[in-house]
Order: C-alpha cells, then structure tokens, then sequence
C-alpha cells in the first residue's frame, strides 16, 4: 500500500490569496484608469470654467473639451499643457492615465499566473510504495537508488535532502520539505525503511 504525501492546503492557499489580492488591485486600478480619473479631470474642466484665475481666452479653450472619453489624443495633450500651466492640481494627465492602464494589465497577467500556479499545484503529491519513490514531477527513483539521506536540515527546517543516481548514472538531489507536503513524517520513514542501501545523515 502506497504512503501518500499531499501538498499542504497552505500551500494550495498562497497562490489563490496572491491571485484574489493582485485582482482586486487590478479591480481598482481599472476603476481608476477608464472611469474616476477621467471623470476627475472632466471635474477640473468645469472648475476651471468659473473660476477667476482663468483668463476669458483659456475659459474658451476650456468650452471646446468634449469629455476625457471623447477627446483625441492631441487634445488631451494640450489640456495636460494647459492645465500644468495655469497651476490647477488633481488633474491627471494622459501619461498617469496611461501608466494606471499599464498596471492594470501587468496585474491581470501575475493574478492569471497565480490561478495557473494553482492549478499546478493543488494535485501534487509524493508517494512511496514497493517500488520507489513517485516525486511530484512523476519523476520515479527505485529504492535501490538512492544514496544518501540527509536529515542535517530536518530539525531546524523540516526538510530532508535525498540524493539518488538516475538510469544514465548522473547523481540528482530532491528535497523532501514538511513545510510544502501534509503527512510527510510517514513517507520518509518509508523511504528510510526501503533505501537500505542508502547512507543515513542524522541530524546534527
């Protein structure tokens, strides 16, 4: 019968806490760049439409502005100059609305990697049965092939390090970490019981 090690539900946990913080970042960033910023700056126009520090040829450049949404690109250029110049804050230029928008796919894209990071991990899992080993990669180490087995890390980090030789004879190392599986106490002593030929590295 098979000894099963899973991934521990911290570690299934992480990337949907990563992918459900970064898209609701993301939620806001969108928020921000297509809808509360322009509208922000359509605000400023009507501001500055009454106020008194505007002069009456500015006041008539300000009645051509269509909206944030419906202006073209020079226009909304020429508004950034014209309100940098006559010193009015809170206006959001194309350069800041642009820079929003960018981060907002930028975010989009790490919290789609961490729902694929999720589904890469939720089913791994190391198993040992007769046989061998069975990695999470499906990588298969009989037990005849392992060498060494070193516990030095295991008190202080819960992981131990088996190094094994592979059919081509190359020596390959993988790290058996409590932390990252459920359940990992009763498979290494399994491995412990069925690599006899294995040399044994206490802890220290």
């Amino acid at each position: 019968m098979a000894v099963v090690a899973t991934i521990s539900s911290w570690e299934k946990k992480r990337p949907l806490l990563l992918a459900t913080l970064v898209l609701a970042a993301a939620a806001w960033l969108a928020w921000d760049g297509w809808l509360n910023w322009p509208a922000q700056d359509n605000q400023i126009v009507k501001k500055m439409l009454v106020s008194h520090d505007v002069s009456t040829a500015g006041k008539k450049l300000l009645r051509t502005w269509p909206g944030w949404q419906a202006a073209s690109a020079n226009q909304r250029l020429e508004f950034d100059r014209f309100v940098h110049r006559s010193n009015f804050s809170g206006w959001h230029s194309v350069t800041d609305i642009k820079n929003q928008r960018w981060i907002f796919l930028v975010m989009v894209c790490v919290g789609i990697g961490s729902l694929f990071w999720f589904s890469r991990v939720r089913g791994r899992k190391l198993s040992a049965d007769e046989s061998g080993l069975l990695l999470a990669d499906n990588t298969r180490i009989d037990w005849s092939q392992i060498t060494i087995i070193d516990n030095r890390r295991w008190t202080s980090h819960g992981i131990v390090t088996l190094t094994y030789t592979t059919a081509g004879n190359e020596t390959r190392h993988t790290k058996m970490d409590g932390v990252i599986y459920e359940n990992i106490g009763p498979l290494l002593n399994e491995v412990a019981a069925r690599a006899k030929s294995a040399k044994m590295v206490p802890p220290p």
